[in-house]
């Protein structure tokens, strides 16, 4: 329509032909279906390679319905098409029907006196959740300059005494610590806080029995403190060999980088919460949580110990995955969505797209169901000859 800036007479024609139907744009489309992982409701994300579908909804491998065993993953092959064939914006749907389980791949790790376990889970129900982890712990420098000072700030720090082999761990305003098996070795973990009498921010160290060591009675040269850190690889179970790297990690939960915080089941990044695949959680919740969990993860790492891993050793061991399933196979219902009563903002199958405005063509492959008939007359065939 014209755009009439300034006042006077405008001629406008008007055509009365009958308008052409005009082609719709393919570039932008939604797909709905059945996937190996990834969200059950929410707002669609916009997928514009199909590197972004394997890392929010898994590879193409088939799919394994506990009522139709194995059939062809449709929809991500059909993803993979659509970028083939120049597609450039995609808006997936999932839909997921929870079988004889809920579908959550997990794996359990416990121990310790009193007992306690780590609890590993996928973050989405489906076969994609069933990965493999690879834990590798390993211990930093000595860090431990003078009796007031530390040459590095925060992180997972190892307090050490080198005649005792004692070891504690020291994190940002409350990390964890761990000990090692070892001679006489014990963990701790480190609290910063300004100390009034001195006018000068410093360190104390809590072990697991409440005793507490502060910075100013180690003794540089005789003590040590090291970082300990760890790292996640996760394995996905796909045909074609896929892999992600989680390094830097520690173990208070009350430190953003621990293993509590970053994989928490729920993660204030968006991206976060779509594509990082599993969940921690653990079993105590008091301050020393951090060395307990620790405690249990050094345990794993056997022979190999803390005086080990500080003479270079890697420690390393793997915790497996399963139970993941992809549920029963979905019924139109699940196709056509819904909206929680509860949350407006979690809502499924195609009601799930009636926000997004951008998407021009939908698309889904639902099979009807069958019915067979049986007639009352009967058609008897003789053999051929």
């Amino acid at each position: 329509m014209p755009s009439y800036l300034a006042p006077g007479v405008y001629v406008e024609e008007t055509s009365f032909r009958t308008k052409t139907i005009e082609g719709v744009s393919t570039s932008t489309a939604g797909f709905i279906g059945p996937t190996r992982m990834g969200p059950l409701s929410g707002y669609p994300e916009l997928l514009t390679s199909l590197a972004d579908f394997e890392a929010i909804y898994g590879s193409i491998d088939p799919l394994t319905f506990e009522d139709r065993g194995q059939t062809v993953n449709y929809l991500a092959q059909g993803v993979r098409a659509f970028f083939n064939n120049g597609g450039g914006s995609l808006y997936v749907v999932r839909t997921f029907r929870a079988g004889a389980s809920s579908g959550f791949a997990q794996a359990t790790l416990g121990g310790g006196s009193p007992p306690h376990a780590i609890t590993w889970q996928g973050r989405y129900p489906g076969s994609g959740g069933n990965v493999t982890l690879l834990i590798t712990l390993t211990i930093g420098q000595n860090v431990l300059s003078s009796t007031t000072t530390l040459a590095t700030s925060p992180p997972p720090l190892r307090l050490g005494q080198r005649s005792a082999r004692s070891q504690p761990v020291r994190s940002g305003v409350d990390q964890p610590g761990d000990q090692p098996s070892g001679a006489g070795g014990q963990l701790y973990w480190a609290e910063s806080y300004f100390n009034k009498a001195t006018g000068t921010d410093t360190f104390r160290f809590h072990a697991l029995s409440g005793a507490v060591r502060e910075l100013t009675s180690l003794v540089p040269g005789t003590d040590e403190v090291r970082i300990l850190n760890a790292s996640v690889e996760v394995t996905y179970p796909d045909g074609v060999a896929r892999s992600d790297v989680y390094s830097g990690l520690t173990f208070d939960p009350r430190a953003a980088e621990s293993f509590s915080s970053f994989f928490g089941a729920v993660l204030s990044n968006r991206q976060d919460q779509l594509t990082v695949p599993i969940a921690f959680s653990f079993s105590d919740a008091t301050a020393a949580a951090g060395i307990e969990i620790a405690q249990l993860m050094l345990a794993q790492i056997a022979p190999v110990d803390v005086p080990a891993l500080i003479a270079g050793k890697v420690g390393q061991f793997t915790e497996q995955l399963t139970g993941g399933s992809d549920g029963i196979r979905p019924l139109a219902s699940d196709y056509e969505g819904a909206a929680d009563p509860l949350d407006a903002q979690k809502k499924t199958g195609l009601v799930a797209l009636e926000d997004v405005t951008d998407v021009s063509i939908v698309a889904a492959r639902v099979r009807a169901t069958r019915a067979r008939v049986t007639t009352a007359s009967t058609r008897s065939r003789s053999p051929s000859t």
